[in-house]
């Protein structure tokens, strides 16, 4: 009887209300809480243990508060750990990832140069003055020797890479001052096989090139190469083209005609 006037008197100040409503919300926290803290100190204590008799069979003794404050460790500790080394691995990812856009941009820059420098130059004559007809034993007059030197004295700072002349001795000995010079050899082409010969020369790139052949055999390598067209009479012996030719994906050819040593009309 007097734990029902009790509960009354309770009910009549608003306590019973108070501990039914929001009261009820506090003890179900506080019990989660609860249940959550003894299954962490349970867990803790048998990892402690495991953990205690495993290293205790190396005769390493274990701070007592560690084993009995292990559950802080899991609850604060490693959280925070896992999350810096989460924070490392995305910053290594990040500096270490490759530019690609850099790498393609080098590639074409690299790819433009080298077709820009992709260039041939060719630097043809005529025989100088020869001294008579036959093309395997006669040489070449005086003044034919003149302008031998004075070819070689044009084209010994040009880079030359390669000399060409035909089977006829005059040819040969108008190359050869030029080829001492640059203690090279001279190449001899067969006039029989001319188109062979062209074939080689268009093939042939980034060289500065000499070929000395006949006034009716240069026009037909000058228009094979650059097509254009060029004539030689049998007086002249002092003509000089140099075709330039360039690989930019397109090839491009440009001819120049001058001429060298003494005039020869």
């Amino acid at each position: 009887m007097n734990g029902q006037r009790n509960n009354w008197r309770g009910f009549e100040r608003g306590e019973w209300g108070e501990e039914r409503g929001a009261g009820s919300k506090g003890r179900r926290a506080r019990t989660r809480n609860n249940i959550f803290s003894a299954s962490l100190r349970e867990f803790s204590m048998r990892f402690g243990e495991t953990l205690g008799k495993g290293v205790n069979k190396t005769n390493v003794l274990i701070p007592e508060f560690i084993l009995a404050n292990i559950h802080i460790m899991f609850r604060k500790i490693i959280p925070a750990v896992l999350v810096l080394l989460l924070l490392i691995g995305v910053y290594a990812f990040t500096i270490t990832k490759p530019n690609t856009t850099s790498t393609a941009t080098s590639n074409t820059t690299s790819n433009t140069t080298s077709a820009e420098t992709s260039n041939t130059t060719y630097f043809l004559v005529r025989h100088a003055e020869k001294a008579c007809e036959d093309c395997r034993s006669c040489g070449l007059a005086e003044d034919g020797k003149i302008r031998a030197d004075a070819l070689a004295q044009l084209l010994a700072s040009k880079n030359i890479d390669r000399i060409y002349a035909s089977e006829c001795l005059r040819t040969q000995k108008t190359a050869q001052p030029l080829a001492d010079k640059l203690h090279q050899s001279v190449n001899v082409y067969k006039t029989g096989d001319l188109k062979g010969f062209i074939s080689r020369l268009k093939k042939t790139s980034d060289k500065n090139i000499l070929v000395v052949g006949h006034s009716d055999q240069i026009p037909m390598i000058i228009h094979s190469i650059s097509h254009k067209r060029v004539s030689i009479s049998n007086s002249d012996f002092d003509n000089l083209f140099i075709i330039r030719k360039s690989s930019t994906g397109k090839v491009k050819t440009v001819l120049e005609s001058t001429t060298y040593g003494a005039n020869s009309q």
